[in-house]
């Protein structure tokens, strides 16, 4: 069954699992989910699972691409790093061609297996949250990741 959704319960790694070729109706309430990570205003790491997904329909690629440019700014501002796991070569050099070019202000990878993903998104978000070089409109105080404030 096609769809793409967003887990949020183990915030600030939020992962997002597409399946299949979802249609725009679904890709839209995966963005307004999506918007309100964003809008939270804190700092957030994203694994993006297509390990089962195809490239979909374009009116749901329209729907996402109206999703990023609408949340670019915060998105770069408030996202500590961002995971890809895509087992195929070729769309893992087309995604990572992307991201070279898009200029993200965020470290980001690509994995074959979710677990690699997982392992460098949880070090990436323990080292950012005890790091005390980042601006204090964008940290949180200290607290144990997934604690709530």
């Amino acid at each position: 069954m096609a769809h793409i959704r967003l887990d949020t319960s183990r915030f600030p790694i939020v992962c997002t699992h597409a399946e299949g070729d979802f249609t725009p109706e679904q890709a839209r309430a995966y963005s307004q989910e999506m918007s309100a990570v964003v809008n939270r205003l804190e700092p957030f790491a994203s694994i993006t699972d297509l390990t089962q997904a195809v490239v979909p329909q374009l009116a749901s690629r329209t729907v996402l691409r109206k999703f990023v440019s609408d949340h670019h700014e915060n998105s770069n501002k408030y996202t500590i790093c961002a995971a890809i796991v895509i087992k195929s070569p070729v769309l893992k050099m087309a995604v990572q061609a992307v991201y070279h070019l898009k200029r993200t202000a965020f470290p980001h990878r690509a994995f074959n297996t979710h677990e690699d993903a997982l392992a460098w998104v949880t070090q990436n978000v323990n080292d950012y949250f005890c790091d005390d070089s980042h601006p204090h409109d964008m940290a949180q105080p200290k607290r144990a990741v997934g604690e709530r404030p």
